[in-house]
C-alpha cells in the first residue's frame, strides 16, 4: 500500500519573497487551487484537435493528475511535495497559488546500481506572474535542494524547449520512441472468422505482482538488453498500478489511465507475458514482455487486436465522462434558455460518438523487436533527432561515487583496462549553473574507483611546479588520461546518449588527450539505450 507520510519538519517553514508572495510546501488542502493553475497554464497543450481561432479550455487530464498527486495516494510523491508560490493578498474567490513545481521520486537504475532519480514535474506559473523569476526560485531554492537532501544525484524531466537549461539541465536521456501506426483496420490482421484467439489478455490483479516483478526484472523479457539507464519496475510500482490505485478515492475517469494485462496462452494454459498501455485521448503502447521461447510473431497481433478493443472501451468511458462534465457545467451556470443555434450545438456535442481508436503511439523501448517486426506499418516520420529529456547532474563527483560499481563492472569486462590504475582528469572550462566545479578527477586503483572529486585544470606554471617537485622527490610519472568538454555536455557522455566521438565531432571544444584516453572513455561511458517511464503518477 502507499505509505502515509507526514510533512518533513525541515520543510514546514513559509518563505516571504516580497510583494505579498511567499513560498511554501503543499498540503492536500491545496489540491484544487494547484489543479486550477496547472489546467489553465497547460490549456494550449490540451489533447486533440483544437480550433486555432479559439482559446481552448483548461487541461482536464492534467488537472486530474494534480488532484491525485496531492491526494496522498500517489506512487511518485506525497501531498507535501509540491513547491508553491502563494499570493497572500489574493482577493476572495481568487486563486492564491500563482506558481508551482512538484518533486517526484522515481526508483531507477544506472547499470547494476539501483537508485532514486528526482523528477521535477507539473510546473506552472500564472500568466500575470511570468517573467518574475518565480519558477527559478522554486527550482533553485526548493526543488533542487530538497532533491539533493533526499540523496538524489540526478534529476530529469520533460519540459518546454530551452527553458530549463538555465537551471543546469542538459538533454541527456532519451524519451520513448513515439512512432505511430495509423489505419489500424488495414494494418492489424483480423482474426479469421470462426476462430478464437489462442493468446488472450486478462486484467492483472494483486496476485500477479510477483509474476510482473519477475518478468520485468528480466531485461531479455522486456527486450532491454542494451538498456543501461532506466526506471525500475519494483513491487511498489506493480502493486500500485494493478491494485493500490483502485483502492483510493477516484476523482475522475482520468484518475487511472493505464491498463496492465497478463498475456495467457489458452492452448498451453499458462501465462506467457504481460502488456501495458495507456489511454489518454489516444492509445500509447508502453510495455510488451514475453517469456523466453515465446515467438513475438505469434503473439503480437492478438495482443494488438485486444489492446485496441480495450482502448476503445476506455475511449467510450472517457467520452461519457466528458459529456457528464459538460452537463454539470451547464447546470452550474443555471442556463434556463438557449438560442436555437446554441441548442443545436449542445445536441450535436452530446450525441457525438466516442473517437475511434485509429492510431497506436509506440512508447516501447527503441530496441524492442516489435518496432522492427512492424516497421513497414509505421507512418512516415521526419528525419530528426530522438526526443530527449532534460537531465541535471550538479555534482559529477557524487554521481560517480554513487554509480562506481557499474563503472567498475564495465572495466572488469574490458580486455584492455581490467584492473587498471590511472587518474582520469576532465576539464569543463568553467563552472556554470548546475555544476559544482569546472572539472572532475577520478582516481582508479586496480580497476576500482578510490576517489572522485572536483578538479580545476592547473595553469602552465602550476604544471611546471608539479613536475619539478615530482622529479625532486624521484617519483614516477603518474599515468593520466584526460579530456575536455564544454559545460554540462559531459552529462550526455555519462548517460550514454552520445559517444565521446560524437561529442568531439559535434563541437571542437570537446577533445581527448590521446587515443588511449579516448578508448578508456568508450569503455567507461559506452553509448547505451534508455528506458524511462514518464508517467509514474
Amino acid at each position: 500500500m502507499v505509505q502515509e507520510i507526514t510533512a518533513p519538519k525541515h520543510r514546514q517553514q513559509v518563505i516571504d519573497i516580497g510583494s505579498g508572495l511567499s513560498m511554501r510546501w503543499s498540503t492536500s488542502a491545496d489540491a484544487e487551487n494547484v489543479a486550477e493553475l496547472v489546467g489553465d497554464a497547460f490549456r494550449f497543450s490540451s489533447f486533440g484537435d483544437k480550433p486555432d481561432d479559439e482559446i481552448p479550455g483548461k487541461h482536464e487530464p492534467l488537472m486530474c493528475c494534480v488532484r491525485r498527486l496531492l491526494s496522498g495516494h500517489s506512487l511518485a510523491m506525497s501531498e507535501y511535495d509540491y513547491a508553491l508560490v502563494e499570493n497572500t493578498r489574493a482577493a476572495p474567490g481568487q486563486n492564491p497559488i500563482v506558481a508551482c513545481a512538484a518533486l517526484h521520486e522515481i526508483p531507477s537504475y544506472y547499470g547494476c546500481v539501483k537508485m532514486n532519480f528526482g523528477k521535477p514535474e507539473q510546473i506552472a506559473c500564472h500568466r500575470d506572474y511570468r517573467n518574475r523569476g518565480l519558477v527559478r526560485k522554486l527550482m533553485l531554492e526548493m526543488i533542487h535542494p530538497e532533491s539533493e537532501h533526499r540523496g538524489h544525484v540526478i534529476q530529469y524531466m520533460p519540459g518546454i524547449d530551452y527553458f530549463y537549461r538555465q537551471f543546469g539541465y542538459e538533454y541527456a536521456l532519451s524519451s520513448p520512441d513515439g512512432r505511430e501506426i495509423s489505419d489500424l483496420d488495414s494494418n492489424i490482421p483480423k482474426l479469421e472468422k470462426g476462430k478464437q484467439e489462442r493468446y488472450n489478455l486478462r486484467e492483472a490483479v494483486l496476485d500477479d505482482v510477483p509474476y510482473l516483478m519477475r518478468l520485468s526484472a528480466n531485461k531479455e523479457a522486456l527486450f532491454l538488453q542494451k538498456t543501461a539507464v532506466g526506471s525500475a519496475y519494483d513491487e511498489r510500482y506493480w502493486r500500485y498500478f494493478v491494485h493500490d490505485i483502485y483502492q483510493s478515492p477516484h476523482i475522475s475517469w482520468y484518475d487511472n489511465c493505464r491498463t496492465v494485462t497478463i498475456i495467457r496462452d489458452e492452448k498451453e494454459g499458462r501465462d506467457i507475458g504481460f502488456n501495458q498501455h495507456v489511454y489518454m485521448n489516444g492509445l500509447g503502447w508502453q510495455k510488451f514482455a514475453l517469456e523466453e521461447g515465446v515467438a513475438i510473431r505469434d503473439v503480437i497481433y492478438p495482443v494488438m487486436r485486444q489492446m485496441v478493443a480495450l482502448a476503445q472501451e476506455q475511449a467510450k468511458a472517457c467520452h461519457e465522462y466528458e459529456m457528464s462534465k459538460k452537463k454539470e457545467k451547464k447546470e452550474e451556470k443555471k442556463i434556463e434558455k438557449k438560442t436555437a443555434s446554441e441548442g443545436d450545438d449542445s445536441t450535436s456535442c452530446e450525441s457525438k460518438k466516442p473517437p475511434e481508436i485509429s492510431t497506436i503511439v509506440f512508447e516501447l523501448s527503441q530496441e524492442h523487436p516489435a518496432l522492427e517486426f512492424l516497421s513497414s506499418m509505421f507512418d512516415p516520420t521526419p528525419d530528426e533527432p530522438d526526443d530527449m529529456l532534460y537531465t541535471r547532474i550538479s555534482d559529477y563527483a557524487a554521481f560517480i561515487t554513487k554509480v562506481a560499481p557499474a563503472l567498475e563492472e564495465r572495466l572488469t569486462r574490458s580486455r584492455t583496462f581490467a584492473g587498471i590504475s590511472v587518474t582520469l582528469q576532465l576539464h569543463f572550462f568553467k563552472k556554470v549553473e548546475g555544476m559544482n566545479a569546472p572539472g572532475l578527477e577520478i582516481v582508479f586503483e586496480n580497476g576500482k574507483i578510490v576517489k572522485a572529486q572536483d578538479w580545476k585544470k592547473p595553469t602552465p606554471e602550476q604544471k611546471v611546479e608539479a613536475v619539478r617537485k615530482r622529479k625532486e622527490a624521484k617519483l614516477p610519472e603518474p599515468r593520466v588520461f584526460g579530456a575536455q568538454f564544454y559545460p554540462l555536455i559531459f552529462t550526455q557522455l555519462l548517460m550514454g546518449s552520445r559517444s565521446a566521438r560524437e561529442l568531439i565531432w559535434a563541437n571542437r571544444d570537446n577533445a581527448v588527450k590521446d587515443s588511449e584516453s579516448h578508448l578508456f572513455l568508450d569503455v567507461l561511458f559506452p553509448k547505451v539505450e534508455h528506458d524511462i517511464d514518464l508517467l509514474v503518477w
